[in-house]
């Protein structure tokens, strides 16, 4: 086994104590007071609900013989789409703010990926309507906000609406919020995450890391297994823990506006000239379940914000691709 199939990684642990780090999950962020709240416009994603509502019609009817388009279970989905429509601007719901200075260095690694050294990184998602990230059309249903300056920041306040949103989707109109630590560990790649005792790789991984990281004894809480002693499995960089597919393909081809599930990078020939790319793509953040946050993505499931290798570099985090995957 070689040792890139390791990879080091963060994981977010949501503290008790308030005066611990600044970063946090939850909550309000902290902005500039001209800071203008994230929203995004739904129409494509919903114009493209409709038409896959209008397929299933078609395949509805010509399965069960009945032309009666009120017996089958669209019409409801329909009529709620088309209600969306007539306000498509959805804001945004703030999930954490990670302070970079605060995350441990990991320079040693020269093919690892290196986040700004100063900053602040500021996660938003589409709570409303939980895109997948299967459809292309849902492109700008999450953000991530750098801010290189971090001097002169106040808790802000959200629009009415996002309590509005946050009612619909967890019976009140705010989550709970907690400050985090960053506990250093390793991840294996997607392919072995069955794998949950350490191995003679980590061992001669593990030489050279100036303490930076655990021991292999130690690295193997973030090895295998859905979960932790129970613990949400928040991650910062590494390897992804999925729940479904691999995401990375599913990045390359929705950001360049092609609907994964209806194309194939491989044997498609009109995106097939996008395969060099599904290895720029590098995990980001991945945000679990989490019963201190009142956090519940779908069935159990976890969010993944993925951006790639070359904007990291430039620190661009505009171009960012999230998938929501569940149980």
């Amino acid at each position: 086994m070689e040792s890139s199939n390791l990879s080091p990684v963060f994981q977010l642990i949501v503290q008790d104590n308030e005066e611990s780090n600044r970063s946090f999950l939850g909550g309000l962020p902290k902005f500039p007071t001209e800071f203008e709240w994230p929203s995004w416009d739904a129409t494509p994603l919903y114009l493209d609900e409709l038409e896959d509502c209008k397929k299933r019609r078609e395949e509805w009817i010509q399965s069960t013989g009945q032309k009666s388009w009120e017996a089958s279970p669209w019409p409801g989905r329909m009529h709620t789409i088309k209600q969306k429509l007539q306000d498509p601007i959805t804001p945004l719901i703030f999930l954490g703010q990670i302070f970079l200075d605060e995350v441990p260095s990991y320079a040693e690694f020269t093919d690892f990926p290196d986040l700004p050294a100063s900053g602040a990184l500021c996660f938003f998602y589409d709570l409303l309507n939980f895109p997948s990230g299967f459809r292309a059309a849902s492109k700008g249903s999450c953000k991530v906000i750098y801010l290189e300056d971090t001097s002169n920041l106040a808790t802000t306040q959200p629009p009415a609406r996002v309590a509005d949103i946050l009612r619909f989707v967890y019976g009140e109109e705010h989550y709970s919020s907690g400050p985090i630590s960053f506990r250093p560990g390793w991840t294996r790649s997607r392919f072995e995450q069955k794998i949950t005792e350490p191995s003679t790789d980590i061992e001669q991984l593990s030489e050279n890391t100036l303490n930076q990281f655990p021991s292999p004894k130690e690295s193997k809480i973030l090895l295998g297994g859905h979960q932790y002693n129970g613990e949400p499995m928040h991650l910062l960089l590494g390897y992804p823990w999925i729940i479904q597919n691999l995401m990375e393909e599913m990045c390359q081809l929705c950001f360049h506006g092609f609907d994964k599930l209806r194309r194939n990078i491989y044997t498609d020939p009109e995106v097939s000239h996008l395969q060099a790319g599904v290895k720029d793509w590098q995990l980001l953040l991945q945000l679990d379940c989490d019963r201190a946050l009142n956090w519940e993505w779908g069935d159990s499931g976890r969010l993944y914000f993925w951006i790639r290798k070359q904007d990291l570099v430039k620190r661009d985090f505009s171009n960012i691709w999230c998938e929501m995957q569940c149980s």
